[in-house]
């Protein structure tokens, strides 16, 4: 008969495995053969002589003296994986509760009952305080594909949520000494801020000698390309792989925040008053002029595919 000791409770599945003709079963148990243990610590126990296995309950077997068990001869048996759809569900769990403020929304609803008051007529207005984001079409990252790991990524994507780029764990990680212009990204900042300085000054030369404008509008016609060039670019920096493989309106705040710079260009180009407080006067250009200057900022997404399909632009492996 072989006697096993638990130090934790475990669970009676695993239990029910184990013959009681050949085992006897307790956290009470001394001069165990065995040991069952989850997370308790065994760094300082006293082994019995006997004692011929420990088996974790998981995958860590940092609370186990691995340097005493080999000189003893005792056998470490771990369990990676078994706890693995809990951890998992646990993190869905976190990330539901973090987007949502749930935890708050719970202590609202008590104080309100705590006060008296009938919930059923401030909810609507209470309930405001803790919208949060969805998951859905929201970037995540996994560091580690384990056991773990590997759940949680495949129910994220159930969830709709965006998958990051598939070559991100290849990444080396940069040195914290490393300078941002490393890797040939000095020189693609210089070349693309040549490339913004040539867009305004084609968009300035076309408005003077093509349309023949005035000074002022000339300038409008300078910032409607550097404005909103920049303002697309955006798109471009998400990633290294081409926009159109990432999903050009996948991002959603970006969108809104391309909308809303797009919007702030129109007033500044569009609105009495404010035209002349930037220098811009109080005419307005041709509308040829606004379709070119659209055109000039649109520009740089064609030449950065161009750069990315040679890959010329990828990220630093």
């Amino acid at each position: 008969m072989y006697r096993v000791k638990t130090f934790n409770k475990i669970s009676p599945i695993g239990l029910n495995r184990l013959d009681p003709e050949l085992y006897t079963v307790s956290d009470s148990e001394t001069e165990e053969d065995a040991i069952l243990v989850r997370s308790a610590k065994l760094l300082d126990y006293d082994f019995p002589k006997n004692l011929l296995a420990i088996a974790r309950a998981g995958a860590g077997v940092n609370n186990i003296p691995l340097d005493r068990c080999s000189e003893a001869g005792i056998v470490v048996f771990n369990t990676p994986g078994a706890n693995a759809n809990a951890v998992k569900e646990l993190v869905l769990c976190a990330m539901l509760m973090g987007s949502r403020d749930v935890d708050g929304g719970i202590q609202w609803v008590r104080q309100q009952v705590a006060a008296g008051v009938d919930v059923t007529t401030v909810v609507e207005k209470g309930k405001a305080a803790f919208i949060g984001p969805e998951l859905y079409k929201k970037a995540r990252g996994v560091i580690g594909l384990g056991a773990i790991g590997a759940r949680v990524a495949n129910a994220a994507v159930a969830l709709g949520m965006e998958k990051l780029e598939p070559d991100v764990m290849d990444h080396k990680p940069r040195s914290k000494k490393e300078s941002i212009f490393a890797h040939g990204y000095g020189l693609q900042i210089v070349l693309q801020g040549c490339m913004f300085a040539a867009l305004a000054l084609a968009g300035y030369c076309l408005a003077r000698y093509g349309f023949h404008l005035s000074p002022e509008q000339c300038s409008a016609a300078t910032f409607l390309v550097l404005a909103l060039s920049q303002s697309l670019h955006a798109y471009n920096m998400r990633s290294g792989h081409s926009l159109f493989k990432v999903g050009p309106f996948s991002n959603k705040v970006l969108n809104w925040v391309t909308l809303l710079a797009i919007a702030l260009i129109a007033f500044v180009l569009f609105t009495p008053g404010v035209m002349g407080v930037f220098g811009f006067g109080d005419q307005y250009m041709p509308w040829e002029m606004y379709v070119i200057g659209i055109a000039l900022a649109l520009v740089p997404i064609v030449v950065m595919e161009i750069a990315k399909a040679f890959d010329l632009v990828r990220h630093h492996k």
